[in-house]
């Protein structure tokens, strides 16, 4: 049997994942969930089937380009992501691949899960357990009426963290994936998949409700292997990389005594930084740290269900703490239209004048169907699957539009002196990035910056 496992091609670089998808701008990761797949298929096959890796995002592949190659190497089966934001494109482009090449095509994907009628141009749909369906029916001696069985194959409703020790960096060019202002090589891994918190909108790794750690020895075999290899950046992708002080302090104290370097970056909560955990991410050499704050309206933090709300006093001094210790601090708010209009915008820029962090971002709340909070506003979220997948607010009066945006990174960025000449700074330091985002900024806005951001 020939696999081929693939990132399928946009037209602008994104990260596309089970759980969501979005635009990168000025970084970009691998397809971590492909890489497994395509790990855990060569080490349960034998050695005489192959496996062809691509990634169109990474390689700049337009969709002709791809499917010559695909064709070139005459796959049985066609592995693929489908994301919930750019489904109606992957859709489309495996429409046209079976047009003019036969192929059985397996798309793992939250939204075909949910909806498989939807989605017929796939031969096979799997969700979140995709990957011990792959381990449980591939075999080194016996693979046939793979597909069928993939199809019926279950497990106990248990996730496996450990059913590869990690992922085959064979797979990757290094070279095609970066960090957000970061130079040097940079790996991507996770230490601990899914979530324990509830939040309202979100889709967790995996769509886990749960956190599952990968055995402590395999995160540290990993890392020697990642210092092997020449790599200076580790980019943790779990949704909370400090869920687990023990686990972070064996990894610092492996890493002091095997004299490895890494400068780490990755994700939090505010509520998970204490003293402690800022101590251990100094030692670590933590470099950034973006944190999920989502809004600074205790009535939006009980809608999200985020649990206690923090008083910005707090906040501040956790930032605070953070920053003395030479870890830059990003923060993400979300946009609600439903309850919130430009005028919060502005308040949520007052706010974050008073906190020392160095980056930010604002995104349009997606009412993400199967979640909680798609559940509660049900009556004011319109879905369409025909003639594309179209989610939309029914309040028209509000909206995050392309202007409001730049206003937000305009008045956060360049109207605080401090800011302004880190910018500089990063500029000297990160030029090619830096040239990235700014050159894919204006574009965006010359070319529709009256668009409204709804997600249809």
């Amino acid at each position: 049997m020939r696999f081929c496992v693939l990132n399928i091609p946009n037209d602008k670089k994104i990260i596309r994942k089970y759980s969501c998808s979005y635009y990168a701008n000025g970084f970009l990761y691998p397809p971590i969930e492909l890489l497994r797949v395509a790990t855990i298929i060569k080490e349960r096959v034998s050695i005489n089937n192959e496996i062809l890796f691509l990634d169109a995002i990474a390689e700049n592949l337009n969709e002709k380009r791809c499917i010559k190659q695909i064709i070139e190497f005459a796959p049985d089966y066609l592995i693929t992501l489908i994301s919930v934001d750019f489904s109606n494109s992957e859709k489309s482009f495996i429409a046209n691949l079976k047009k003019i090449f036969e192929v059985k095509v397996i798309a793992i994907g939250y939204l075909p899960d949910l909806y498989p009628q939807c989605f017929p141009v796939f031969d096979v749909i799997l969700g979140s357990d995709f990957e011990s369906r792959f381990f449980k029916v591939l075999d080194k001696e016996k693979n046939d009426d793979f597909l069928n069985k993939l199809k019926i194959a279950t497990e106990p409703n248990v996730f496996n963290a450990d059913i590869i020790k990690g992922c085959d960096y064979s797979f990757l060019n290094s070279k095609n994936y970066y960090e957000f202002l970061a130079n040097g090589k940079t790996a991507f891994t996770y230490f601990s998949f899914g979530c324990p918190y509830k939040c309202s909108y979100c889709i967790r790794t995996y769509n886990l409700d749960s956190v599952f750690f990968r055995n402590t020895k395999s995160i540290l075999d990993e890392l020697s292997f990642f210092d092997s290899k020449g790599y200076s950046n580790v980019r943790i992708m779990d949704d909370n990389c400090t869920l687990s002080k023990s686990l972070l302090n064996e990894i610092k104290d492996y890493c002091e005594q095997n004299m490895l370097h890494f400068n780490f970056y990755g994700l939090t909560r505010i509520d998970l930084i204490d003293d402690e955990i800022v101590e251990i991410l100094k030692k670590l050499n933590f470099k950034r740290i973006f944190i999920g704050i989502e809004s600074f309206d205790i009535h939006r933090i009980n809608e999200y269900r985020k649990g206690k709300y923090i008083d910005l006093k707090i906040v501040k001094d956790k930032i605070n703490k953070l920053v003395k210790s030479g870890i830059e601090v990003g923060v993400f708010l979300l946009f609600n239209p439903l309850n919130e209009d430009w005028t919060s915008v502005k308040k949520s820029l007052k706010i974050l004048k008073s906190l020392p962090i160095q980056h930010a971002g604002i995104s349009y709340l997606v009412p993400y169907p199967g979640t909680s909070y798609y559940e509660d506003n049900y009556e004011n979220i319109r879905m369409e699957f025909s003639p594309d997948y179209s989610i939309k607010y029914k309040v028209k009066n509000h909206s995050l539009n392309i202007l409001t945006q730049y206003y937000f990174y305009i008045m956060f960025y360049l109207f605080n002196r401090k800011r302004v000449l880190k910018s500089f700074g990063h500029l000297l330091f990160y030029p090619k990035q830096i040239i990235t985002i700014i050159v894919n900024l204006f574009f965006r806005f010359f070319k529709g910056k009256r668009e409204r951001i709804d997600f249809s």
